[in-house]
Protein backbone atom coordinates (compact mmCIF):
# COMPACT_ATOMS: atom_id res chain seq x y z
CA UNK A 1 0.00 0.00 0.00
CA UNK A 2 1.85 3.18 -1.18
CA UNK A 3 0.71 7.46 -1.12
CA UNK A 4 1.85 9.41 -4.14
CA UNK A 5 2.04 12.74 -3.64
CA UNK A 6 0.61 14.87 -6.85
CA UNK A 7 3.38 17.85 -6.53
CA UNK A 8 6.59 16.20 -7.12
CA UNK A 9 5.66 12.85 -7.49
CA UNK A 10 6.91 11.44 -4.15
CA UNK A 11 6.06 7.72 -3.28
CA UNK A 12 5.59 6.86 0.50
CA UNK A 13 5.21 3.28 1.99
CA UNK A 14 2.69 2.82 3.77
CA UNK A 15 2.10 -0.93 5.10
CA UNK A 16 3.26 -3.94 3.53
CA UNK A 17 -0.19 -5.59 2.32
CA UNK A 18 -0.93 -8.28 0.20
CA UNK A 19 -3.54 -7.58 -2.27
CA UNK A 20 -5.59 -4.48 -0.77
CA UNK A 21 -9.16 -3.77 -2.14
CA UNK A 22 -11.59 -0.91 -1.81
CA UNK A 23 -8.80 1.78 -0.97
CA UNK A 24 -10.74 4.48 0.58
CA UNK A 25 -9.24 7.74 2.12
CA UNK A 26 -11.49 10.16 4.78
CA UNK A 27 -10.66 12.31 7.94
CA UNK A 28 -10.42 9.08 10.09
CA UNK A 29 -7.54 7.96 7.82
CA UNK A 30 -6.76 5.38 5.14
CA UNK A 31 -9.21 2.31 5.61
CA UNK A 32 -8.66 -1.24 3.07
CA UNK A 33 -9.90 -4.89 2.76
CA UNK A 34 -7.05 -7.70 2.58
CA UNK A 35 -9.02 -10.70 0.93
CA UNK A 36 -10.19 -12.34 3.73
CA UNK A 37 -7.89 -11.47 6.41
CA UNK A 38 -9.93 -8.28 7.47
CA UNK A 39 -10.36 -4.46 7.08
CA UNK A 40 -7.55 -2.50 8.11
CA UNK A 41 -7.21 1.31 9.06
CA UNK A 42 -3.36 2.86 8.57
CA UNK A 43 -2.27 6.78 9.05
CA UNK A 44 -1.78 8.67 5.76
CA UNK A 45 2.06 8.82 7.08
CA UNK A 46 2.14 4.78 7.44
CA UNK A 47 2.68 2.89 10.60
CA UNK A 48 1.48 -0.79 11.68
CA UNK A 49 -2.13 -1.11 10.45
CA UNK A 50 -4.96 -1.27 13.11
CA UNK A 51 -7.83 -3.94 12.14
CA UNK A 52 -11.07 -2.51 12.14
CA UNK A 53 -13.34 -5.63 11.40
CA UNK A 54 -11.84 -9.34 11.02
CA UNK A 55 -13.49 -11.84 8.65
CA UNK A 56 -14.48 -15.41 8.52
CA UNK A 57 -11.86 -17.78 6.62
CA UNK A 58 -14.68 -17.86 4.17
CA UNK A 59 -15.15 -14.20 3.75
CA UNK A 60 -14.06 -11.91 1.19
CA UNK A 61 -14.12 -7.94 1.46
CA UNK A 62 -14.17 -4.72 -0.44
CA UNK A 63 -14.71 -1.35 -0.28
CA UNK A 64 -14.63 -0.19 3.41
CA UNK A 65 -15.33 3.52 4.65
CA UNK A 66 -15.47 4.40 8.01
CA UNK A 67 -18.94 6.16 8.14
CA UNK A 68 -19.29 9.97 9.89
CA UNK A 69 -18.06 9.79 13.40
CA UNK A 70 -15.75 7.01 13.49
CA UNK A 71 -18.28 4.20 15.10
CA UNK A 72 -19.21 1.68 11.98
CA UNK A 73 -17.78 0.60 8.84
CA UNK A 74 -19.44 0.18 5.55
CA UNK A 75 -18.16 -2.26 3.37
CA UNK A 76 -19.46 -5.31 1.02
CA UNK A 77 -18.87 -8.71 1.76
CA UNK A 78 -19.42 -12.51 -0.11
CA UNK A 79 -18.39 -15.83 0.43
CA UNK A 80 -15.33 -16.45 -1.48
CA UNK A 81 -16.36 -19.37 -4.02
CA UNK A 82 -19.47 -17.43 -4.94
CA UNK A 83 -19.80 -14.29 -7.09
CA UNK A 84 -20.57 -10.69 -6.32
CA UNK A 85 -24.00 -10.94 -7.54
CA UNK A 86 -24.92 -12.83 -4.33
CA UNK A 87 -22.82 -10.36 -2.45
CA UNK A 88 -24.36 -7.63 0.69
CA UNK A 89 -23.87 -4.21 1.37
CA UNK A 90 -23.03 -4.45 5.45
CA UNK A 91 -22.42 -2.13 8.10
CA UNK A 92 -20.88 -2.77 11.44
CA UNK A 93 -20.12 -1.08 14.44
CA UNK A 94 -16.18 -1.24 15.73
CA UNK A 95 -16.54 -4.60 18.17
CA UNK A 96 -20.26 -5.08 17.36
CA UNK A 97 -22.21 -6.83 15.47
CA UNK A 98 -22.95 -6.70 11.29
CA UNK A 99 -26.13 -5.83 9.93
CA UNK A 100 -27.05 -6.03 6.62
CA UNK A 101 -27.89 -3.34 4.62
CA UNK A 102 -28.90 -4.48 1.00
CA UNK A 103 -28.15 -8.04 -0.59
CA UNK A 104 -27.47 -8.71 -4.11
CA UNK A 105 -25.22 -6.00 -4.25
CA UNK A 106 -21.72 -4.98 -3.68
CA UNK A 107 -19.77 -1.24 -3.57
CA UNK A 108 -21.83 0.23 -1.35
CA UNK A 109 -20.96 4.16 -0.49
CA UNK A 110 -22.80 7.07 2.10
CA UNK A 111 -23.25 10.01 0.21
CA UNK A 112 -23.04 13.23 1.94
CA UNK A 113 -26.58 13.47 0.51
CA UNK A 114 -27.88 11.28 3.72
CA UNK A 115 -28.28 8.46 1.12
CA UNK A 116 -26.75 5.13 0.52
CA UNK A 117 -25.37 4.18 -3.17
CA UNK A 118 -24.38 1.12 -4.67
CA UNK A 119 -23.60 -0.99 -7.38
CA UNK A 120 -26.10 -3.60 -9.14
CA UNK A 121 -25.02 -5.00 -12.26
CA UNK A 122 -23.53 -2.25 -14.04
CA UNK A 123 -26.11 0.59 -12.66
CA UNK A 124 -25.55 2.56 -9.23
CA UNK A 125 -28.71 2.50 -7.12
CA UNK A 126 -29.22 4.75 -4.28
CA UNK A 127 -31.82 4.85 -0.84
CA UNK A 128 -32.18 6.37 1.82
CA UNK A 129 -29.79 5.98 5.25
CA UNK A 130 -29.69 7.27 8.39
CA UNK A 131 -26.88 7.05 10.52
CA UNK A 132 -27.81 7.49 13.84
CA UNK A 133 -30.03 3.93 12.81
CA UNK A 134 -27.57 2.13 10.77
CA UNK A 135 -30.58 1.32 8.14
CA UNK A 136 -31.98 2.44 4.93
CA UNK A 137 -35.18 3.22 4.28
CA UNK A 138 -37.84 3.36 1.02
CA UNK A 139 -37.39 2.16 -2.02
CA UNK A 140 -34.04 2.07 -4.25
CA UNK A 141 -33.80 3.69 -7.46
CA UNK A 142 -31.23 4.02 -10.73
CA UNK A 143 -29.24 7.23 -10.06
CA UNK A 144 -26.69 6.62 -12.97
CA UNK A 145 -26.70 3.70 -15.92
CA UNK A 146 -23.72 2.07 -17.37
CA UNK A 147 -20.80 1.91 -15.27
CA UNK A 148 -18.44 -0.08 -15.33
CA UNK A 149 -17.58 -2.92 -13.31
CA UNK A 150 -13.59 -3.04 -11.92
CA UNK A 151 -10.60 -5.60 -12.58
CA UNK A 152 -9.64 -7.45 -15.71
CA UNK A 153 -11.23 -10.57 -15.61
CA UNK A 154 -12.59 -9.96 -12.56
CA UNK A 155 -16.26 -10.94 -13.79
CA UNK A 156 -18.61 -9.20 -11.12
CA UNK A 157 -15.92 -7.39 -9.19
CA UNK A 158 -17.33 -5.57 -6.30
CA UNK A 159 -15.72 -2.70 -7.59
CA UNK A 160 -17.37 -0.42 -9.66
CA UNK A 161 -15.57 2.44 -11.26
CA UNK A 162 -17.25 5.75 -9.73
CA UNK A 163 -16.32 8.59 -7.10
CA UNK A 164 -17.96 11.27 -5.81
CA UNK A 165 -16.15 14.39 -4.92
CA UNK A 166 -17.45 15.91 -1.16
CA UNK A 167 -18.57 19.24 -3.82
CA UNK A 168 -21.31 16.10 -5.56
CA UNK A 169 -18.80 15.50 -8.60
CA UNK A 170 -19.55 12.28 -9.96
CA UNK A 171 -16.64 10.57 -11.82
CA UNK A 172 -17.08 7.31 -13.55
CA UNK A 173 -15.61 4.74 -16.20
CA UNK A 174 -18.94 4.20 -18.53
CA UNK A 175 -19.56 0.82 -20.55
CA UNK A 176 -22.09 -2.26 -21.10
CA UNK A 177 -19.78 -4.43 -18.57
CA UNK A 178 -16.28 -5.11 -16.95
CA UNK A 179 -12.54 -3.70 -17.67
CA UNK A 180 -12.26 -6.58 -18.83
CA UNK A 181 -14.08 -6.36 -21.95
CA UNK A 182 -11.17 -4.62 -23.21
CA UNK A 183 -9.42 -7.90 -24.02
CA UNK A 184 -10.72 -8.82 -27.41
CA UNK A 185 -8.81 -11.01 -28.59
CA UNK A 186 -6.33 -14.03 -28.04
CA UNK A 187 -2.63 -14.22 -29.37
CA UNK A 188 0.67 -16.39 -29.71
CA UNK A 189 3.57 -14.96 -27.42
CA UNK A 190 6.92 -15.88 -27.46
CA UNK A 191 9.18 -16.20 -24.36
CA UNK A 192 10.23 -12.49 -24.93
CA UNK A 193 6.48 -11.46 -24.61
CA UNK A 194 6.74 -10.85 -28.39
CA UNK A 195 2.53 -11.28 -29.51
CA UNK A 196 1.27 -12.50 -32.88
CA UNK A 197 -2.61 -11.61 -32.30
CA UNK A 198 -4.99 -13.95 -34.11
CA UNK A 199 -7.18 -11.32 -34.80
CA UNK A 200 -10.49 -13.06 -33.48
CA UNK A 201 -13.78 -11.13 -34.02
CA UNK A 202 -13.74 -9.04 -30.35
CA UNK A 203 -15.51 -11.19 -27.44
CA UNK A 204 -14.65 -11.74 -24.18
CA UNK A 205 -12.23 -14.93 -24.57
CA UNK A 206 -11.20 -17.30 -21.58
CA UNK A 207 -8.78 -19.85 -20.35
CA UNK A 208 -7.24 -20.66 -23.65
CA UNK A 209 -6.14 -24.37 -24.15
CA UNK A 210 -3.62 -25.58 -26.79
CA UNK A 211 -4.06 -29.05 -28.60
CA UNK A 212 -2.04 -31.59 -28.15
CA UNK A 213 -0.40 -31.26 -31.72
CA UNK A 214 -0.46 -27.50 -31.36
CA UNK A 215 -2.55 -26.93 -34.19
CA UNK A 216 -5.92 -26.08 -32.20
CA UNK A 217 -6.93 -23.61 -29.41
CA UNK A 218 -9.95 -24.63 -27.20
CA UNK A 219 -11.46 -21.74 -25.02
CA UNK A 220 -14.71 -20.41 -23.75
CA UNK A 221 -16.27 -17.35 -24.61
CA UNK A 222 -18.91 -14.83 -22.19
CA UNK A 223 -21.36 -13.92 -23.89
CA UNK A 224 -23.35 -12.56 -21.03
CA UNK A 225 -26.25 -14.83 -21.38
CA UNK A 226 -24.44 -17.90 -22.09
CA UNK A 227 -20.91 -19.71 -21.65
CA UNK A 228 -20.24 -21.86 -24.24
CA UNK A 229 -16.61 -23.64 -25.61
CA UNK A 230 -15.57 -23.19 -29.64
CA UNK A 231 -12.31 -23.97 -31.51
CA UNK A 232 -10.21 -22.53 -33.47
CA UNK A 233 -7.65 -23.84 -36.25
CA UNK A 234 -4.83 -22.32 -36.77
CA UNK A 235 -4.21 -22.97 -40.15
CA UNK A 236 -6.54 -22.50 -42.57
CA UNK A 237 -8.04 -19.11 -41.42
CA UNK A 238 -10.74 -20.96 -40.87
CA UNK A 239 -13.53 -19.42 -38.56
CA UNK A 240 -14.13 -20.41 -34.93
CA UNK A 241 -16.58 -23.54 -34.49
CA UNK A 242 -18.95 -23.37 -31.63
CA UNK A 243 -19.01 -27.00 -30.04
CA UNK A 244 -20.88 -26.62 -26.97
CA UNK A 245 -24.59 -25.88 -26.90
CA UNK A 246 -27.01 -26.09 -24.24
CA UNK A 247 -26.57 -24.46 -20.81
CA UNK A 248 -23.44 -22.47 -19.84
CA UNK A 249 -20.11 -24.45 -20.33
CA UNK A 250 -16.58 -23.72 -19.66
CA UNK A 251 -13.08 -24.95 -18.77
CA UNK A 252 -11.91 -26.48 -22.03
CA UNK A 253 -9.29 -29.21 -21.41
CA UNK A 254 -8.10 -31.24 -24.34
CA UNK A 255 -7.41 -34.78 -23.88
CA UNK A 256 -3.60 -36.32 -24.49
CA UNK A 257 -5.00 -37.78 -27.55
CA UNK A 258 -6.88 -34.94 -28.80
CA UNK A 259 -9.64 -36.20 -30.39
CA UNK A 260 -12.10 -35.00 -27.14
CA UNK A 261 -12.49 -31.86 -25.00
CA UNK A 262 -13.45 -31.82 -21.75
CA UNK A 263 -15.44 -28.95 -19.83
CA UNK A 264 -17.74 -28.32 -17.18
CA UNK A 265 -21.66 -27.79 -18.03
CA UNK A 266 -24.81 -26.63 -16.27
CA UNK A 267 -26.61 -28.57 -18.82
CA UNK A 268 -28.70 -30.69 -16.52
CA UNK A 269 -29.09 -28.78 -13.49
CA UNK A 270 -25.90 -29.19 -11.80
CA UNK A 271 -21.99 -28.59 -12.09
CA UNK A 272 -20.64 -31.39 -13.90
CA UNK A 273 -18.17 -32.66 -16.08
CA UNK A 274 -18.98 -33.65 -19.67
CA UNK A 275 -16.54 -34.40 -22.88
CA UNK A 276 -17.36 -34.43 -26.19
CA UNK A 277 -15.24 -35.23 -29.12
CA UNK A 278 -12.91 -32.15 -30.62
CA UNK A 279 -14.29 -31.82 -34.65
CA UNK A 280 -18.24 -31.70 -32.82
CA UNK A 281 -19.27 -34.62 -34.52
CA UNK A 282 -20.80 -36.58 -31.24
CA UNK A 283 -23.11 -35.29 -28.46
CA UNK A 284 -21.92 -34.54 -25.12
CA UNK A 285 -21.25 -37.62 -22.47
CA UNK A 286 -21.32 -37.13 -18.49
CA UNK A 287 -18.50 -37.94 -16.66
CA UNK A 288 -19.07 -36.86 -13.11
CA UNK A 289 -21.93 -36.54 -10.81
CA UNK A 290 -21.48 -33.66 -8.10
CA UNK A 291 -23.18 -34.13 -4.81
CA UNK A 292 -25.68 -31.73 -3.70
CA UNK A 293 -23.55 -27.89 -3.59
CA UNK A 294 -20.65 -29.26 -5.12
CA UNK A 295 -18.95 -27.77 -8.24
CA UNK A 296 -16.15 -30.05 -10.44
CA UNK A 297 -14.19 -28.41 -12.79
CA UNK A 298 -11.78 -30.64 -15.29
CA UNK A 299 -8.16 -29.57 -14.67
CA UNK A 300 -6.44 -32.35 -16.88
CA UNK A 301 -5.51 -35.43 -18.09
CA UNK A 302 -3.11 -37.84 -17.47
CA UNK A 303 -0.68 -39.82 -20.45
CA UNK A 304 -2.61 -42.06 -22.43
CA UNK A 305 -5.82 -40.46 -20.79
CA UNK A 306 -5.97 -43.33 -18.04
CA UNK A 307 -7.23 -40.26 -15.02
CA UNK A 308 -8.65 -37.15 -15.31
CA UNK A 309 -7.77 -34.01 -12.92
CA UNK A 310 -10.52 -31.91 -11.70
CA UNK A 311 -11.49 -30.07 -8.70
CA UNK A 312 -14.24 -29.88 -6.12
CA UNK A 313 -15.49 -26.78 -4.63
CA UNK A 314 -18.13 -26.94 -1.70
CA UNK A 315 -18.99 -24.98 1.22
CA UNK A 316 -15.96 -22.57 0.23
CA UNK A 317 -13.52 -25.60 0.54
CA UNK A 318 -11.14 -26.59 -2.85
CA UNK A 319 -10.28 -30.46 -3.00
CA UNK A 320 -8.22 -32.28 -5.36
CA UNK A 321 -9.40 -35.55 -7.29
CA UNK A 322 -8.90 -38.07 -9.96
CA UNK A 323 -11.66 -39.98 -12.00
CA UNK A 324 -10.30 -43.16 -13.32
CA UNK A 325 -11.80 -43.21 -17.09
CA UNK A 326 -12.43 -46.77 -17.77
CA UNK A 327 -14.39 -47.19 -14.40
CA UNK A 328 -15.82 -43.74 -13.88
CA UNK A 329 -14.63 -44.32 -10.00
CA UNK A 330 -13.67 -40.49 -8.28
CA UNK A 331 -11.36 -40.45 -5.74
CA UNK A 332 -9.38 -37.47 -3.75
CA UNK A 333 -6.15 -37.12 -4.61
CA UNK A 334 -3.08 -36.71 -1.95
CA UNK A 335 -5.26 -35.09 0.40
CA UNK A 336 -5.33 -31.56 -0.88
CA UNK A 337 -7.03 -29.27 0.21
CA UNK A 338 -7.72 -25.34 0.12
CA UNK A 339 -9.89 -22.32 1.24
CA UNK A 340 -9.55 -20.46 -2.81
CA UNK A 341 -9.27 -21.81 -5.98
CA UNK A 342 -7.24 -24.84 -7.02
CA UNK A 343 -5.40 -25.18 -10.46
CA UNK A 344 -3.77 -28.04 -11.31
CA UNK A 345 -2.13 -29.42 -14.45
CA UNK A 346 -0.20 -33.34 -14.86
CA UNK A 347 2.71 -33.11 -16.19
CA UNK A 348 3.25 -34.69 -19.84
CA UNK A 349 4.48 -38.11 -18.31
CA UNK A 350 2.05 -38.43 -16.11
CA UNK A 351 4.42 -38.52 -13.38
CA UNK A 352 3.77 -35.26 -11.62
CA UNK A 353 0.71 -33.18 -10.48
CA UNK A 354 1.46 -29.33 -10.06
CA UNK A 355 -1.09 -27.29 -7.95
CA UNK A 356 -2.04 -23.98 -6.80
CA UNK A 357 -3.72 -24.08 -2.81
CA UNK A 358 -4.15 -21.76 -0.07
CA UNK A 359 -4.53 -23.08 3.61
CA UNK A 360 -6.52 -20.26 5.76
CA UNK A 361 -4.80 -17.57 7.47
CA UNK A 362 -1.84 -18.40 4.92
CA UNK A 363 -0.32 -16.96 1.40
CA UNK A 364 -1.13 -19.12 -1.83
CA UNK A 365 1.70 -22.00 -2.69
CA UNK A 366 2.46 -24.35 -5.37
CA UNK A 367 3.43 -27.96 -5.00
CA UNK A 368 4.69 -30.70 -7.03
CA UNK A 369 3.43 -34.44 -6.11
CA UNK A 370 3.91 -37.81 -7.73
CA UNK A 371 1.27 -39.14 -9.27
CA UNK A 372 -0.31 -41.67 -7.86
CA UNK A 373 0.22 -40.14 -4.35
CA UNK A 374 3.07 -41.24 -1.97
CA UNK A 375 2.74 -38.54 0.38
CA UNK A 376 5.06 -36.65 -0.42
CA UNK A 377 4.90 -33.14 -1.43
CA UNK A 378 7.54 -30.55 -2.89
CA UNK A 379 7.49 -26.86 -2.60
CA UNK A 380 8.14 -24.83 -6.29
CA UNK A 381 8.67 -21.77 -4.97
CA UNK A 382 9.21 -20.12 -1.59
CA UNK A 383 7.82 -16.58 -2.19
CA UNK A 384 4.20 -18.05 -3.63
CA UNK A 385 2.48 -17.54 -7.37
CA UNK A 386 -0.48 -19.73 -8.53
CA UNK A 387 -1.39 -20.93 -12.46
CA UNK A 388 1.09 -23.62 -12.42
CA UNK A 389 1.59 -25.38 -15.84
CA UNK A 390 4.25 -27.41 -17.46
CA UNK A 391 6.17 -26.74 -20.23
CA UNK A 392 6.26 -29.21 -23.27
CA UNK A 393 9.38 -30.79 -22.12
CA UNK A 394 8.23 -31.45 -19.04
CA UNK A 395 11.71 -30.19 -17.25
CA UNK A 396 9.93 -26.24 -15.92
CA UNK A 397 6.90 -24.98 -14.44
CA UNK A 398 5.35 -21.59 -15.41
CA UNK A 399 3.74 -19.62 -12.56
CA UNK A 400 1.76 -16.41 -12.28
CA UNK A 401 3.34 -14.76 -9.24
CA UNK A 402 1.57 -11.02 -9.83
CA UNK A 403 0.07 -8.70 -12.13
CA UNK A 404 1.91 -8.77 -15.08
CA UNK A 405 4.38 -10.68 -13.79
CA UNK A 406 5.53 -14.40 -14.64
CA UNK A 407 8.02 -16.98 -14.31
CA UNK A 408 9.87 -20.41 -15.09
CA UNK A 409 10.88 -22.48 -12.99
CA UNK A 410 13.42 -25.36 -13.64
CA UNK A 411 12.59 -29.07 -12.24
CA UNK A 412 14.42 -32.06 -12.29
CA UNK A 413 13.14 -35.24 -10.87
CA UNK A 414 16.43 -36.94 -10.53
CA UNK A 415 18.35 -37.65 -8.67
CA UNK A 416 15.88 -36.31 -6.64
CA UNK A 417 13.01 -33.39 -6.96
CA UNK A 418 14.75 -30.23 -7.18
CA UNK A 419 13.64 -26.97 -8.46
CA UNK A 420 16.03 -23.96 -9.72
CA UNK A 421 16.13 -20.15 -9.05
CA UNK A 422 12.97 -18.69 -11.03
CA UNK A 423 13.45 -16.77 -14.31
CA UNK A 424 11.50 -13.83 -15.22
CA UNK A 425 8.88 -15.10 -18.51
CA UNK A 426 7.85 -11.30 -19.92
CA UNK A 427 4.15 -10.76 -19.84
CA UNK A 428 4.16 -7.69 -22.10
CA UNK A 429 0.65 -7.04 -23.77
CA UNK A 430 -0.24 -10.42 -21.99
CA UNK A 431 -3.25 -10.82 -19.27
CA UNK A 432 -3.58 -13.20 -16.50
CA UNK A 433 -6.54 -12.92 -13.89
CA UNK A 434 -5.89 -13.24 -10.39
CA UNK A 435 -5.12 -16.87 -9.25
CA UNK A 436 -7.24 -16.66 -6.56
CA UNK A 437 -10.31 -15.97 -8.55
CA UNK A 438 -10.75 -17.50 -11.79
CA UNK A 439 -8.25 -20.16 -13.17
CA UNK A 440 -5.25 -19.64 -15.69
CA UNK A 441 -5.64 -17.96 -19.23
CA UNK A 442 -2.40 -18.87 -20.70
CA UNK A 443 -1.06 -22.53 -22.18
CA UNK A 444 1.60 -24.03 -23.27
CA UNK A 445 2.64 -24.79 -27.02
CA UNK A 446 4.28 -28.49 -27.60
CA UNK A 447 7.02 -27.09 -28.78
CA UNK A 448 8.18 -25.51 -25.76
CA UNK A 449 9.00 -21.99 -27.10
CA UNK A 450 4.98 -20.56 -27.13
CA UNK A 451 2.19 -19.83 -25.14
CA UNK A 452 -1.31 -18.48 -26.15
CA UNK A 453 -3.15 -16.04 -24.19
CA UNK A 454 -4.91 -13.09 -23.71
CA UNK A 455 -3.65 -10.04 -25.38
CA UNK A 456 -4.15 -6.55 -24.56
CA UNK A 457 -2.24 -4.98 -26.81
CA UNK A 458 -4.88 -3.22 -28.84
CA UNK A 459 -8.88 -2.70 -28.42
CA UNK A 460 -11.89 -3.73 -30.77
CA UNK A 461 -12.47 -1.00 -33.44
CA UNK A 462 -15.96 -1.15 -32.61
CA UNK A 463 -15.33 -1.02 -28.85
CA UNK A 464 -16.03 2.27 -27.11
CA UNK A 465 -12.77 4.20 -26.11
CA UNK A 466 -12.11 4.58 -22.16
CA UNK A 467 -12.95 7.73 -20.80
CA UNK A 468 -14.18 9.49 -17.71
CA UNK A 469 -17.14 10.82 -17.82
CA UNK A 470 -18.06 14.18 -15.51
CA UNK A 471 -21.70 14.75 -13.99
CA UNK A 472 -22.08 18.40 -11.93
CA UNK A 473 -24.12 18.81 -9.11
CA UNK A 474 -24.89 15.07 -9.35
CA UNK A 475 -25.73 15.03 -5.47
CA UNK A 476 -28.60 17.40 -6.29
CA UNK A 477 -30.14 15.06 -8.97
CA UNK A 478 -29.67 12.26 -6.49
CA UNK A 479 -31.59 14.07 -3.46
CA UNK A 480 -34.11 14.43 -6.15
CA UNK A 481 -34.61 10.79 -7.33
CA UNK A 482 -34.59 9.36 -4.15
CA UNK A 483 -37.99 9.78 -2.03
CA UNK A 484 -38.03 11.41 1.19
CA UNK A 485 -38.49 9.31 4.48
Amino acid sequence: LKRIALAGGAVTMLAPTELPFGVHWDESGIVFSQASKGIFRVSPDGGTPELLVKLAEDEMASVPQVLPGGKAVLFSVKKIAENWDTGKVVVQVLGGERKTLVDGAADGRYLASGDLVYARGINLLATRFDLSSLSVSGPAVVVAEGVRRGGVNAAGSAVAQFSVAANGTLVYLPGAGNVSDDIVDLAIFDRAGAAKPLGLKPARYRFPRVSPDGRYIAFDVDEERETNVWVYELAGGRATQRLTFGGNNRFPVWSRDGKWITYQSDRDGDLAIYRQLADGSGAAERLTRPEQGAEHIPQSWSRGDGNLLFSVVKDQQWTLWTLAASERRATPFGDVHSVDLIDADFSLDGRWVAYQAREANERRMVFVQPFPATGAKYLARQEGGGHPYWSAKGDELILNVGPGASVRVPFSATPRVAFGESIDLSRAAREEPNPGLARRSADAFPDGEHLIGLYTGAMSPSADPLQIRVVLNWLEEVRSKVPAR
